[in-house]
């Protein structure tokens, strides 16, 4: 059989906190809440990122933050702080392994990830104006940053936190990736029948368990797809009836990333005992570490014993516009 091109899209933004923080754990000084900008070299770091976890084996977003003195405005071009006073952690060969997310519903609903970034008393002493999250690589100093921002007050304005030589600094990052709730429509034609159907998010409530790591694959189940006998649901619950089975590890190809696309191709592969379900395919779910999509399909695709399919997609992933 033929495959089937299908593209997906998620869209993200960051938001910190700093607070400078007393021995017994009382606060001194908190900015509050300010919006950062999502660097180029951020958005390439979404599909192939600086820094390779082996404890299971799959990439993290920003393992490390930095605090700097400088000045200059934030630009998309920025790759580390125009002036760095300290890292945490110090060193490429620790990090803060990974995030806590959570579900936000509304209007606009999103998922939100939150790292907190503790500096040892004193490692972030003197008057800081600056400050980003990123990974490391061995034998690195800077911090490869995902974003930067200049600290700045109630009304947006550049200012300073100082943290006094017996105080931390917690700094705090939230990565919301919004989701976007309506219906696509697409078509495909496939050995000489054209397909088509809705494609919709789904599962919106329950978030990804791998929102803080990379889209690109890893040899755990970052990415998997499965197909249905049935029919999809809406986007806070799954495809109904059958599933035939799904493909995920060494069935699932990714192709290279080549920046600045903001996007990574897969295809996934059928053989002949993988999606074989009586009355066709008229679903199918496939998840990422940026949520699942589901769509539907008329007529149904008559996957069975004899054929091979490939599905090839598409994820896309980019800065959030309001």
């Amino acid at each position: 059989m033929n495959s089937i091109n299908i593209g997906m899209r998620s869209r993200g933004e960051g938001w910190y906190r700093l607070e400078t923080v007393r021995q017994d754990g009382s606060v001194s000084q908190d900015t509050g809440w300010f919006h950062n900008l999502i660097t180029d070299q951020g958005c390439d770091q979404r599909f192939n990122p600086p820094v390779y976890n082996t404890e299971y084996g799959v990439r993290y977003l920003n393992t490390h933050c930095a605090v700097g003195d400088g000045s200059a405005a934030p630009s998309a071009t920025d790759s580390q702080l125009a002036s760095r006073v300290a890292n945490f952690p110090s060193s490429p060969a620790s990090n803060v392994q990974g995030g806590t997310t959570t579900f936000v519903d509304g209007s606009q609903p999103y998922w939100k990830t939150v790292w907190t970034y503790t500096f040892p008393v004193g490692a972030a002493a003197g008057n800081l104006t600056e400050v980003g999250v990123g990974g490391m690589l061995n034998g690195d100093t800077e911090v490869r940053l995902f974003s930067r921002a200049l600290i700045v007050d109630g009304v947006g304005d550049p200012t300073t936190i100082s943290p006094a030589s017996d105080e931390s600094l917690r700094v705090t990052y939230e990565l919301r990736e919004y989701i976007d709730t309506g219906d696509a429509a697409y078509s495909f034609d496939m050995e000489g029948v054209t397909y088509s159907g809705t494609l919709r998010r789904c599962d919106i409530d329950s978030p990804p368990g791998n929102l803080d790591q990379a889209i690109s694959r890893g040899p755990f189940e970052n990415i998997a797809l499965y197909v249905y006998n049935g029919s999809i649901g809406t986007a806070y619950n799954n495809p109904t009836g059958t599933q035939g089975g799904g493909v995920n590890d060494s069935s699932i190809s990714q192709q290279a990333y080549a920046a600045p696309n903001k996007y990574r191709d897969f295809t996934c592969h059928f053989g002949l005992s993988n999606g074989n379900l009586s009355g066709g395919i008229t679903a199918i779910k496939i998840s990422s570490p940026v949520g699942s999509w589901q769509m539907s399909v008329s007529p149904a695709i008559p996957k069975d014993g004899t054929k091979q399919m490939d599905l090839n997609f598409r994820i896309a992933w980019d800065r959030y516009t309001p």
